[in-house]
C-alpha cells in the first residue's frame, strides 16, 4: 500500500485513469488478479476505459475473453455497483448472495471480483474492477483497502501548498 500512495504522490498531473491504473496494476498483482478494468461513471452510463486482461478466462471449451468487456452498459441494471460508483466496495463471487452480481460476473467467464469506486474532484464518478480466477487470492478481505487506495487515486492530485512560517 505504502508503494501505491507514493507512486500516485508523484502523478501530481496525471488523468484520474492513470492513477487508477497505478492502483489496479498493483492491486491485481498482491491479489493475483486474472483482469482488471477501469471505469468512469457519465450518467447513467458505465464506460470501461482501460480494460487488461493478464489471463483469460477459462470456459467449457477452452479460453474465451469476455465478447462485452469493453462495453458500455446502464449502472442501473447493477445496484451493488452503483452504490460502489458513489464511494463504497464489495466483493463479488459465483456463490454470493446477490443474483444480479452472480449474473454479470458469470458473464465474464472469472469466478471472483472486488470492486470499489468513487468521485474525483470534478464528481466524475469512477470504478475500479479486479476479477479473479482459481489462482486469485480471497478477494472478501481486499475490498476495504482497495477502497482506501481507489479514494486515494481519486483525491484531488496536486502538488502540496507550501507550509507557513510560523514565527
Amino acid at each position: 500500500m505504502h508503494t501505491v500512495l507514493n507512486t500516485l504522490d508523484t502523478l501530481l498531473d496525471a488523468p484520474i485513469e492513470e492513477r487508477l491504473a497505478v492502483v489496479a496494476v498493483n492491486a491485481a498483482t498482491c491479489l493475483s488478479a486474472a483482469a482488471w478494468r477501469v471505469s468512469r461513471v457519465d450518467g447513467e452510463t458505465v464506460r470501461s476505459q482501460r480494460p487488461e486482461i493478464i489471463r483469460s478466462p477459462e470456459v467449457s471449451d477452452g479460453p474465451a475473453l469476455p465478447e462485452a468487456w469493453g462495453a458500455d452498459y446502464p449502472l442501473s441494471a447493477r445496484p451493488a455497483l452503483a452504490e460502489a460508483a458513489e464511494g463504497s466496495a464489495f466483493s463479488v463471487t459465483l456463490a454470493t448472495d446477490d443474483p444480479v452480481e452472480e449474473r454479470a460476473l458469470a458473464g465474464t467467464g472469472f469466478a471472483s471480483a472486488v470492486v470499489a469506486g468513487g468521485y474525483d474532484p470534478d464528481a466524475h464518478g469512477w470504478l475500479l474492477e479486479l476479477f479473479g480466477d482459481e489462482h486469485t487470492h480471497e478477494p472478501h478481505a481486499f475490498a476495504a483497502v482497495l477502497l482506501a487506495l481507489v479514494q486515494a487515486a481519486l483525491g484531488f492530485p496536486r502538488a502540496a501548498a507550501p507550509s507557513r512560517a510560523t514565527g
